[in-house]
């Protein structure tokens, strides 16, 4: 079975942007990270669009990120299927709900070295509109939908608060 792990910290001091970012793509652990709705080089104009946006729309300050994280059991999927399903989430976020998004693929973590795992951090505030993200699970069953109906992902979520 695959988790869905939604961290529910409040990510709303000035450094939560880069910290989380700076985290999910610079870990030992990470073997890719890729962008979605940002135009950038690398993590570091990543984390400087996000704030671009936030500043922009006068709204740096309240939970700046939304973080995420998908989990799968030992050996579930193979690598390419991680990265389909990385990239079909991210492009949900950050194309359908216009919230810019960067993902990183992990290959295991300090306590697994087994433990593949998708970060997903989002930006809170929606570069079209300005609005905040809601973070109710009605968006992520909406996203798990999306996944099943537009790419055939059909996949068994454990949803998890951490």
């Amino acid at each position: 079975m695959s988790e869905l792990i939604i961290v529910k910290n409040k990510y709303n001091d000035d450094s939560a942007v880069e910290d989380v970012i700076r985290y999910i793509c610079a870990s030992p652990y990470a073997v890719s990270y890729k962008f979605i709705s940002v135009i950038a080089d690398d993590y570091i104009q990543c984390i400087d669009a996000f704030n671009q946006v936030q500043v922009k729309a006068d709204k740096n300050n309240g939970k700046r990120i939304s973080h995420f994280i998908i989990g799968f059991e030992d050996q579930q999927y193979e690598r390419q299927e991680i990265e389909k399903i990385a990239c079909c989430v991210a492009m949900y976020f950050g194309v359908i709900k216009k919230h810019q998004t960067v993902y990183s693929i992990h290959a295991g973590s300090h306590k697994n070295r087994n433990n593949w795992h998708i970060h997903f951090v989002l930006n809170s505030i929606n570069f079209m509109t300005g609005n905040r993200f809601s973070e109710t699970n009605k968006d992520f069953y909406d996203m798990l939908y999306y996944l099943k109906t537009e790419y055939g992902i059909d996949i068994y979520w454990q949803i998890v608060f951490k």
